[in-house]
Parts: C-alpha cells; sequence; structure tokens
C-alpha cells in the first residue's frame, strides 16, 4: 500500500484528496463505514475484485494513554504482509480509544484498550505502508502505530508535500500538539480559557516556516490558526 499521510487528526492511507473522492472510493469498495454515524468511525475498505486492502482512514484518539507498558510494542517483531477481507458484508470497525507518543514524537501509537496496552509472545506489527504497521495481538487488531509520524503532516485535502528528511524539532511539536489538542485540553480551548490560546500561539509562534520541512510545518502552524481563530476569533 501507498505511505501514510497524518491529515488532521486523521491517518489516512488512500487514493482520495477530496470528500467527493473519499465518497466514491467508498462506494467502490467494501468494509467498514457508517454513513448514519453522529461521530467519527475508524474506518477499513478492501477491494470488490480480490478483497485485498484498499484504504484505511484512522482518527488519533484524544485521551493519552499514559501506560508505560505500550512502549513494549516498539520491540514487537515486525512483519510484511497482506490484509485482506474474508466477506463482503459492511462490518464495524472500533476505534481506537487511547493515543500514546514516544519522547520527541518519534512514534505515534493509537491503541484499542489498555488490555492491549501489553503486547504477548503471539504480538507482531504488519507492516502494511511505509514506516505504519497494525498492531496484532492473537490475531486480533488491536492499534496501530506510525514511525516519524512528522513525515507525514499534511492538510486534510492536500497531496502530501513529499518533503524526504525528518524534521527533529517538528516531532516534538507534533507531539506539543497533540498534547494540547487532547482531552482535557481541548475542552479548555472550547471554553476559550487564555491560558490555553497563549499555548496555541506560542507553538505556532516557534513554526518558523522558512526553517526544516517548512511544507510539513506549514500544515500545523495552518491547523493552529484554524484552532485559534474558531475558538479565540
Amino acid at each position: 500500500m501507498d505511505a501514510a499521510d497524518l491529515r488532521d487528526r486523521s491517518l489516512v492511507i488512500g487514493p482520495y484528496f477530496s470528500s467527493e473522492e473519499h465518497e466514491r472510493h467508498v462506494l467502490e469498495t467494501t468494509g467498514s463505514v457508517d454513513w448514519f454515524s453522529f461521530s467519527d468511525q475508524d474506518e477499513m475498505r478492501f477491494a470488490k475484485q480480490n478483497r485485498h486492502m484498499a484504504s484505511l482512514w484512522f482518527r488519533v484518539p484524544e485521551e493519552p494513554a499514559a501506560v508505560s507498558s505500550i512502549s513494549g510494542w516498539l520491540d514487537v517483531p515486525v512483519v510484511a504482509g497482506l490484509l485482506a477481507c474474508s466477506r463482503d458484508e459492511p462490518f464495524h470497525l472500533a476505534s481506537t480509544a487511547g493515543r500514546w507518543c514516544a519522547p520527541g514524537g518519534r512514534v505515534l501509537i493509537g491503541i484499542d484498550t489498555l488490555a492491549a496496552s501489553v503486547p504477548s509472545a503471539l504480538s507482531r506489527r504488519l507492516r502494511v505502508g511505509m514506516g505504519f504497521d497494525l498492531l496484532l495481538s492473537d490475531d486480533r487488531l488491536v492499534g496501530w502505530l506510525l514511525e516519524e509520524p512528522e513525515r507525514y503532516l499534511q492538510g486534510l485535502w492536500e497531496p502530501s508535500p513529499n518533503e524526504s528528511p525528518s524534521d527533529a524539532w517538528l516531532g516534538d511539536a507534533l507531539e506539543e500538539y497533540l498534547d494540547l489538542v487532547s482531552f482535557p485540553n481541548i475542552e479548555k480551548i472550547q471554553e476559550g480559557e487564555s491560558t490555553m490560546y497563549e499555548s496555541l500561539n506560542a507553538l505556532r509562534n516557534r513554526l518558523a516556516a522558512n526553517e526544516g520541512a517548512f511544507k510539513r510545518r506549514a500544515a500545523l502552524r495552518k491547523r493552529l490558526d484554524e484552532l485559534i481563530t474558531d475558538w479565540y476569533g
């Protein structure tokens, strides 16, 4: 599959860059999606011809999973493979509940439950995209892992900036951003707390557009601008 894209708190591997293209892709594939849900749902789509995975769209959880054992997934063996669906009927895919970020933003993990935070001898990381793994425990999908997440920052319906060098400072900034927009901080932002405005604006001002991976920095800066405008005018 293609490389992952980190689009506005969503992790996407898919051949679409607009809501219309996404809707058409869903109609042409099979898998998990809930058109009638009022909450964001994780999505995994498979080709109708051979049932091979065609795309995925995972939401980055708002809740931090502050459990040290999650780091054990970094040592789990990585296996290359191809995921396929065994049936044509739509199915429900439970969203990951907790988010864990390695120091410096080196790795981003979305995990299903606290019970899955401790990998077992049967756990595996299935590599389905560049730097992106599905986390399997006893052959059950329990989460996902993205290496160097800052390398995949972009706007929601924008093409990938294709900047190959990593940006260590941006990794730190992404970790800080995810903390700012997670519970309970996101509620403070929505309530207009001035301390959160200061934190958002300070991070925004440190994102120099002419340094490092400037296109990826610009994507994060744009998201901060939108948050400040939406909640602080």
